[in-house]
């Protein structure tokens, strides 16, 4: 695991200098090492940067940026079954100078060309420089657990693990995408399509750009799309089904444990991260080591079920208990982390578990994506249950509805929560697919709502909508939605920006693509049915860890941040929020931003919106 950087400069202005900068910048990513290498190819200047946290291969032939031949690249991330692969490449010829998998991907690519992406079973970011055919390559893995943003403006190409490695450089212009910000408003973070700088964009998951130095022109590649594999579902008994996804349970998960350095996992007690134990700590020879923080309110506190199934597994445990402050001292900090707005505040917890992790071991799995796969977010029933009613409505009613609701919706004497729950129901009632529920329904503000508070700067659009899935089975359709949007966008960003601020690997066994497509030609039935979630990995957990244990409602990964903002978090809210600091952006509406707070901060609501806003306004006043 490592951070990456670098450039490519039409104009020939950047230094060695600055790929050093870029490349510090990124120093918690890798603390372990750090190389550089710049080449002059007489029409461009192209830098690769590469700070190292040293999981395989720990000796000094794994140092990067790596060169064999005409073949150079810089990479972050794991290719679990690279030494697989390096059999396959030497039976064909190919040679081998390290025990590192990054050497591995350099002889893959040489062997098949970029189709050899095809071929890796891990999370990775990496670009690679085809010295002899003029191309530079920019590589994601299919679900977007690593990061990569490319910046392109007036003939200069920078790309890094993280924005922050951008704004050491005088060239780099920061211009808000306003299309980003609208959308972070609805969804609590900017989704891959977009990014919150103009000129700035993400690797799409399971994408990959080819870029050709001669032309300057770049080409964008899909080599793997989840929404191809979600039509297709296989009949099968539930015997074999349960051995068949055991197998490759055990193979995803045993994979995660390929390492040089201690490995651990994150243990929440809940079904999907003691599933994970549970399987590793059956195939492990010693005690595995599990890692939880609790909290001391007992309304969020979990530590109890964790410690519960550590006992009965017989694994290491290590559990802490934060207290409020210690949390809180976070929130300021989130924009350091994560370089674009971001309001998921389970990212608070997250880094406190990183933290304490990071003191014991270097790898940690977590079970992110379970939820995903086999159909485990309650405000799916709502969805299917919304969805179902609408549609009932004959037509002509429907249009009657939508209208009343929107005129009623922007009531003043209404407040915020109801406002935005009325012009939402509008929303769906004039499109009642499957497809827009889900995109309407988790959104934490309404359009009309937004603009008001964004003004001229409020663009109309959506990302989640795909009006082709309404085609499919609506169970498949949604866990298919929130692979697409929640699991890369959220899910993936938090845990990498959260472990790796504490360098710590965070490895996700769940999200691994063989699962996906095994599970995406299973009946939705073995995932929800009749209100029931996750039916089928609930049947497997059970067979490692009896019923008694694991049946309780389920609590997620979550602070009061709700009461903190409108008590102990007052001042720190009010601080940011103030007239001065918001007008100085001329971003937001202040005058309506301002009364919008004004009622949160006396209303019962849950406070989605003041979370929204005091986020993004510590990352204006921390990168703006």
């Amino acid at each position: 695991m490592c951070g990456i950087t670098g450039f490519i400069d039409y104009n020939r202005n950047i230094t060695a200098n600055d790929l050093h900068k870029m490349t510090s910048s990124l120093r918690h990513r890798g603390p372990d090492g750090e190389g550089y290498k710049i080449w002059d190819n007489s029409r461009s200047l192209i830098g690769f940067g590469h700070r190292r946290l040293a999981i395989i291969d720990l000796s000094e032939s794994g140092k990067q940026p790596m060169l064999y031949n005409d073949i150079a690249i810089t990479y972050n991330g794991e290719i679990y079954n690279y030494k697989e692969l390096k059999k396959e490449l030497i039976d064909i010829n190919y040679p081998f100078y390290t025990d590192s998998d990054t050497e591995v991907i350099i002889q893959a690519f040489r062997a098949w060309g970029p189709d050899c992406v095809s071929k890796f079973v891990g999370m990775f970011a990496f670009v690679l420089y085809d010295i002899v055919n003029h191309q530079v390559y920019f590589f994601r893995d299919r679900s977007g657990v690593k990061p990569l943003y490319i910046y392109e403006k007036d003939g200069l190409i920078l790309f890094s693990s993280e924005l922050k490695a951008f704004h050491t450089l005088d060239k780099f212009k920061k211009e808000i995408n306003f299309e980003a910000v609208t959308l972070y408003f609805k969804y609590g973070f900017i989704p891959d399509s977009h990014c919150i700088f103009n000129h700035c964009k993400k690797v799409k998951p399971g994408n990959y750009i080819r870029h050709n130095l001669i032309s300057k022109e770049s080409e964008h590649i899909c080599y793997w799309d989840a929404f191809s594999f979600h039509n297709n579902i296989i009949p099968i008994k539930k015997d074999e089904l349960k051995f068949e996804l055991n197998e490759l349970l055990a193979s995803a998960f045993n994979y995660r444990m390929v390492s040089d350095v201690p490995v651990g996992v994150f243990l929440s007690g809940g079904y999907d991260s003691s599933l994970v134990a549970a399987i590793l700590q059956n195939n492990a020879e010693n005690k595995i080591k599990t890692f939880n923080i609790g909290f001391e309110d007992p309304n969020y506190n979990e530590s109890g079920f964790a410690e519960e199934v550590a006992n009965y597994l017989g694994t290491d445990h290590i559990s802490l208990i934060c207290n409020e402050q210690l949390a809180k001292e976070v929130i300021p900090n989130l924009p350091e982390f994560y370089d674009e707005p971001f309001a998921d505040s389970s990212s608070i917890p997250t880094f406190l578990v990183s933290k304490m992790t990071s003191a014991y071991v270097k790898v940690a799995l977590s079970a992110d994506g379970g939820d995903e796969l086999f159909g485990g977010y309650s405000r799916n029933l709502k969805i299917l249950d919304l969805q179902k009613k609408i549609s009932s409505l004959p037509n002509w009613s429907r249009k009657i509805l939508s209208q009343l609701s929107e005129k009623v919706a922007d009531s003043s004497l209404l407040s915020t929560k109801d406002r935005i729950k009325l012009f939402k129901i509008s929303q769906m009632i004039n499109d009642p697919s499957i497809s827009n529920v889900f995109d309407i329904y988790p959104q934490y503000f309404s359009d009309n709502l937004l603009k008001d508070v964004l003004g001229s700067n409020y663009y109309y659009g959506s990302t989640n909508k795909k009006d082709f899935i309404n085609n499919y089975n609506n169970i498949n359709a949604l866990l298919l939605l929130d692979y697409n949007s929640t699991l890369s966008n959220d899910m993936m960003v938090k845990v990498d920006r959260a472990t790796m601020a504490n360098s710590l690997e965070g490895r996700e066994p769940l999200v691994d693509h063989r699962l996906f497509e095994f599970l995406a030609t299973v009946s939705p039935d073995y995932k929800i049915k009749n209100d029931n979630l996750k039916i089928l990995l609930k049947e497997i957990t059970h067979s490692y860890i009896p019923k008694e244990i694991m049946d309780r409602p389920k609590k997620g990964f979550g602070v009061p941040v709700s009461r903190w903002l409108k008590n102990d978090l007052r001042s720190l809210t009010m601080d940011h929020l103030s007239y001065t600091k918001i007008n100085n952006y001329g971003i937001l509406n202040t005058k309506l931003v301002l009364k919008e707070i004004e009622h949160q901060m006396s209303s019962n609501d849950s406070n989605d919106q003041l979370w929204l806003l005091l986020n993004f306004q510590i990352w204006c006043e921390k990168w703006l």
